[in-house]
């Protein structure tokens, strides 16, 4: 079993395994991860639009090798069974997301994937079980019937997206309608399923909600985080710009993708060390083909010609790539003589940025390590001395930027917002319940009857058996690295004796 495999199964128990055990997520996520979550439909037809050329491949979930039925007993919780027809949609739902990374043909895939279906379930069935006992469950009548409509949104929901992944032959709706619903079916997403399982959200979100009634945040909570988060940035980044510089360009990366995809957002890091320039610029638009001329020869200068590849029809020397900066400046003197002129006539360089600049008149801070900007923009940044200075045009890619050397960036602690303290607030109190109420779920499973039957190992077990596994794999490494050595040290000394031979030899000689 490898490392991959056990973080694997920790994520899908404590993260999607167990969601059972923690506060219900929206009701699109708490069903079959084959069918998309509504948030992430409208980034998924973003990226369609944009590869229209590619074709929508539709995978089925694997066929079930398990070799159990749906009425085979797989523990008792308190007396109650839980069967495979309950750990099943677990298990289908974890294969249809991973068997493209793990081979289900082999026995130990399909019993790890088992037990963390089977610990889904059981948590599932106990957590049902304290609903009932604190009267949470069963629904009302009209609860019910909310949860009925709700589904039928939902099912009605996906139909609608697989509808626009599937084309029919005759390229009617109905006909597409037919596809998309016999696939969903197919893969055990029934109109009846999206009922069953926002049903038990309902009543699970609301044992979350009276398990963890009592938590509250205050201000001093959200300050004491805060000066927590800042102390830790301090310690990675004051004596390390270049580390600090990678993670914020890493949080952008996140971002983006979260922004798209769905996700979680990051921070940004709450210290910045010394070394930012605050500067501003005008950004001056190029000729298109005097740009392109100068990227195809600055392009073949820098990456030459690999190996094995044909040598360019034109060869360009630096005299090339310089003669073609020296054209786009020609091209926009006028403008750039015109700007210089009205700063030396006082006029303010804020005040010009919109007349003549492609960009904002954002204040950006920039270092010598910063890599998320062009290197020319941060050449141009730090070509000056003093702030207040205004540099000589700079071109690159974007066009020609005239930057002036706005203040220094003081080091130090990142100032939260009103915004972002809202956000910690919301995280944190989330983070408390979250705590307060898996504390309530180990209390109440500590105090439960649970008896396995042996047709699937529990969770418990299965750990063990990864752990000793892993060790034995530590060992083994350890063993093999240790051989290594000694085979080394063996050669050393044979070849250490050897030339002492061949040296006695000499001397004799």
């Amino acid at each position: 079993m490898t490392k991959k495999l056990i973080a694997l199964l920790m994520c899908l128990c404590l993260m999607l395994g167990l969601a059972s055990c923690q506060k219900a997520a929206e009701p699109v996520d708490a069903l079959p991860t084959a069918v998309p979550a509504a948030e992430e439909t409208a980034a998924e037809e973003t990226v369609a639009e944009e590869t229209t050329t590619e074709e929508t491949t539709v995978v089925s979930t694997p066929a079930d090798t398990t070799g159990l039925n749906d009425t085979d007993v797989l523990l008792t919780v308190n007396g109650e069974a839980v069967t495979w027809a309950d750990a099943k949609p677990y298990y289908d739902s974890f294969v249809s997301q991973y068997s493209a990374y793990y081979d289900m043909s082999l026995e130990e895939n399909v019993k790890t994937f088992q037990a963390v279906a089977t610990e889904n379930a059981f948590h599932e069935k106990l957590l049902m079980q304290k609903a009932t006992e604190l009267g949470l469950a069963p629904l009302s009548e009209e609860d019910l019937a909310a949860a009925a409509t709700e589904a039928d949104a939902i099912w009605e929901e996906n139909v609608a997206y697989y509808m626009s992944m599937l084309t029919s032959e005759d390229g009617s709706a109905a006909a597409s309608r037919e596809q998309a619903v016999a696939y969903l079916e197919e893969q055990g997403f029934t109109k009846d399923y999206v009922y069953d399982n926002y049903s038990k959200s309902m009543v699970l979100d609301r044992l979350y909600e009276q398990v963890s009634q009592d938590v509250s945040i205050t201000d001093a909570d959200v300050e004491a985080e805060y000066q927590a988060l800042v102390a830790q940035d301090k310690a990675l980044y004051e004596n390390d710009i270049d580390a600090y510089v990678a993670y914020n360009s890493n949080v952008d990366m996140n971002n983006m993708y979260a922004m798209y995809y769905g996700g979680e957002a990051m921070d940004y890091a709450w210290y910045r060390p010394e070394g930012f320039r605050g500067v501003k610029h005008i950004l001056l638009s190029v000729d298109e083909s005097l740009m392109q001329e100068y990227q195809n020869i600055q392009a073949q200068l820098e990456e030459g010609v690999a190996e094995g590849e044909e040598a360019p029809e034109v060869t360009y020397t630096q005299a090339d790539l310089d003669n073609a900066k020296a054209a786009i400046l020609a091209a926009n003197q006028e403008k750039i003589d015109e700007i210089n002129q009205r700063l030396a006539n006082g006029e303010d360089f804020e005040a010009l940025i919109p007349e003549y600049t492609l960009d904002s008149d954002s204040l950006y801070e920039v270092s010598l390590a910063s890599t998320n900007y062009v290197p020319e923009f941060v050449e141009a940044a730090f070509s000056v001395d003093n702030v207040g200075d205004v540099s000589a045009p700079y071109i690159s890619q974007f066009g020609i930027h005239i930057v002036k050397y706005m203040s220094d960036i003081p080091s130090g602690p990142i100032e939260m917002t009103e915004d972002q303290r809202a956000a910690k607030y919301d995280s944190l109190l989330t983070l408390r319940k979250d705590e307060v109420y898996t504390v309530a779920v180990e209390e109440w499973k500590a105090a439960s009857t649970i008896e396995y039957t042996g047709l699937v190992m529990s969770y418990d077990e299965l750990l063990e058996q990864m752990m000793a596994e892993e060790a034995a794999a530590e060992e083994a490494a350890v063993v093999e690295e240790t051989v290594e050595e000694t085979t080394m040290e063996e050669t050393t000394v044979e070849e250490t004796e050897e030339v002492a031979e061949e040296t006695t030899e000499e001397a004799a000689e």
